[in-house]
């Protein structure tokens, strides 16, 4: 059984540093294995979820060409300050904050596929959601507008 050295300790009324800090991580997990392996299992399992949440992604060589062959629309969901200072073609400004009262902007487009984009991804998994409630087709762009520009590719500047 794991005992805590301070405690085995307490009983003489002195404990040193080098007893508190004498528990190496290594026999906290051969000793607790079943705990630590709930841990792992539950970390896996919440990372599966959250990307299966956030939808399919697709390359920036794919929303390219769903883009130009006109099968597809691009929603960026950065601020209007970060849309101004660059953004894809043809891309439609919805900012995150806001999406859930423009949705019925994006009604005409409900026979295309939407790609949402922002600046790192940290919100298009939940905004793809969102749309996905509303009964639109949605991809998300892998690594958003910071790995599009990486990249080299176009942007226009509003």
């Amino acid at each position: 059984m794991y005992t805590w050295p301070p405690f085995r300790a307490a009983s003489c009324g002195h404990v040193s540093k080098d007893e508190r800090f004498s528990v190496s991580w290594l026999d906290f997990v051969v000793e607790q294995w079943i705990l630590v392996a709930i841990l792992v299992a539950l970390v896996v399992a919440f990372l599966v979820l959250e990307s299966r949440k956030g939808g399919t992604t697709v390359s920036h060589h794919e929303a390219t060409r769903l883009l130009n062959s006109g099968q597809a629309i691009l929603v960026d969901l950065r601020d209007n300050k970060e849309f101004k200072a660059g953004h894809i073609v043809d891309a439609i400004n919805i900012p995150y904050a806001s999406l859930a009262s423009k949705v019925d902007d994006l009604e005409k487009h409900k026979a295309k596929q939407i790609i949402v984009v922002d600046k790192m991804g940290q919100h298009a998994g939940s905004a793809g959601k969102i749309l996905r409630d509303k009964g639109f087709q949605v991809v998300r762009m892998q690594g958003g507008m910071m790995e599009w520009t990486q990249q080299n590719l176009p942007v226009v500047k509003a």
